[in-house]
């Protein structure tokens, strides 16, 4: 039974996330400087503007989230 367990964690789409420094803007206008990169558990892949590393953080919180 551990195996099966084992097994399954490792065939699951792990998601990743990278952050990365630059200037960018948001959908609302306002500038940001992080941009957070990451797949979805589909393999979709997204870029985020965020004007903090925190809340860059945030948002792995919320998509994490049930």
């Amino acid at each position: 039974m551990k195996d099966l367990v084992e097994l399954i964690h490792a065939l699951k789409v792990r998601e990743a996330y990278n952050f990365k420094k630059q200037s960018c803007t948001q959908s609302d206008g306002d500038k940001g400087s992080v941009v957070m990169y990451y797949t979805d558990k589909k393999g979709k892949k997204h870029s985020n503007c965020h004007t903090s590393m925190k809340k860059a953080k945030g948002q792995i919180a919320a998509i994490e989230a049930p």
